[in-house]
């Protein structure tokens, strides 16, 4: 198995083939270039972990290949040279190199560092894969399988089309001191099952609450739909329809994303004050609501 793919690029061939055949002979995988056009065009086709690359080349510089490098990700780049002089080392630094190694060298010292820097990028992967990992657990509610409120950082603060959804299970509190918080949980995860299945961006904002995120298609019709699949896909323990309360709003011109859920909460309100199991849905033009400045969204509990 090979220890990793590895770049070397310098206009002295017999150089770089002196370090290729001890790199190879420890495991590596090795191509070597003598200018940094085929350098470049040689990063196209492979996936290299290390790059090791002479500073002063004719034609394109090695600082030059360095930055085109470090512009189409976080390779790392073993800078050679023959000068040892300060300005020259932080020019190769300042490029975003990240090693710098004055001939004469020998091929067991570059291939030391070269085994270093794999191993720090073998460090970082395993880190971003975790925060990765960590982070869409945070963004998804254990219990609904729904999206947590962290997701809403990840939707458009200005979005131009589309509508927003703000779902809330009638007379929920009931529910649970009837037939307790275990079917209560139960009641919840069918809802949001029912919500996930219409294929749009499901939040659960809290409770009994969640937000349904549509890109695009008609936003009254996807709302009375919503309210109609719960209606009939969801019961309680006694056989009786669990139903849904919904405001929406379609959204007919730019606006802030917190502007169109607090007017699609408004007129959740008008549906639970309407007798429940029921949509209201408007164009955000044509709602009540007002941003104000300083105006935190605020969740309560409706039952």
């Amino acid at each position: 198995m090979s220890k990793g793919n590895i770049l070397l690029v310098d206009d002295h061939p017999e150089l770089i083939e002196h370090i290729a055949i001890h790199l190879n002979r420890e495991g590596y995988n090795v191509t070597t270039t003598i200018c940094g056009a085929d350098a470049l065009s040689a990063a196209d086709e492979v996936d290299f972990d290390v790059v090791v690359l002479d500073m002063h080349m004719p034609g394109m510089s090695g600082i030059e290949v360095c930055r085109r490098l470090k512009g189409r990700g976080g390779i790392p780049v073993i800078f050679l040279t023959a000068d040892d002089s300060e300005p020259s080392e932080l020019g190769g630094l300042d490029a975003g190199g990240d090693e710098y190694l004055v001939k004469p060298v020998s091929a067991r010292v570059i291939e030391r560092r070269i085994a270093g820097k794999i191993r720090d990028k073998a460090r970082v992967d395993r880190l971003r894969a975790a925060v990765d990992g960590w982070k869409g657990a945070a963004s998804t509610d254990e219990l609904t399988k729904a999206k947590t409120r962290l997701h809403l950082r990840e939707l458009p603060e200005n979005v131009s089309d589309g509508g927003v959804v703000m779902v809330d299970v009638d007379h929920f509190k009931r529910f649970n001191d009837t037939f307790g918080h275990s079917k209560g949980d139960d009641c919840l995860r069918s809802v949001s099952s029912v919500l996930l299945s219409a294929g749009h961006t499901v939040v659960r904002m809290g409770g009994e609450e969640f937000m349904v995120f549509v890109r695009e298609g008609c936003v009254e019709k996807i709302s009375s739909s919503l309210v109609k699949a719960v209606a009939s896909q969801v019961q309680d323990p006694t056989g009786v329809a669990v139903t849904i309360s919904v405001g929406a709003v379609e959204i007919d011109h730019r606006c802030d994303l917190a502007d169109a859920i607090a007017a699609a909460d408004g007129l959740l309100y008008e549906s639970k004050h309407d007798g429940r199991n029921k949509s209201t849905c408007r164009r955000l033009s044509d709602t009540d609501w007002v941003p104000e400045s300083g105006e935190k969204r605020k969740f309560r509990d409706r039952d």
